[in-house]
C-alpha cells in the first residue's frame, strides 16, 4: 500500500509494508526512538519499509489486515 508520513522512521512518501503506532510513557526519555522502534519492528517480524511512530496515548486496539 502507499504510505505518507512524517513520522521518525518509514517518512515520505512510498510502497510500506506495515504501520506501527506504538505506546510509550508519557515521561519516554530514550534518545534512540528510530533505533528503538526498529527494534519492536524486528521482534514482531515486520518485513519490509513500514512506518512507526510513537504515542503516549493508551493504543488499547489493534488490527492487522493483509492486502492481496
Amino acid at each position: 500500500m502507499r504510505g505518507i508520513s512524517s513520522s521518525i522512521v518509514g517518512g515520505g512518501i512510498g510502497a510500506v509494508s506495515w504501520v506501527l503506532n506504538m505506546t510509550v510513557d508519557e515521561g519516554y526519555g530514550r534518545l534512540d526512538p528510530d533505533r528503538h522502534l526498529l527494534r519492536v519492528a524486528h521482534r514482531l517480524h515486520l518485513d519490509g519499509r513500514g512506518i512507526a511512530m510513537m504515542t503516549a496515548v493508551a493504543v488499547s486496539m489493534r488490527q492487522q489486515v493483509e492486502l492481496s
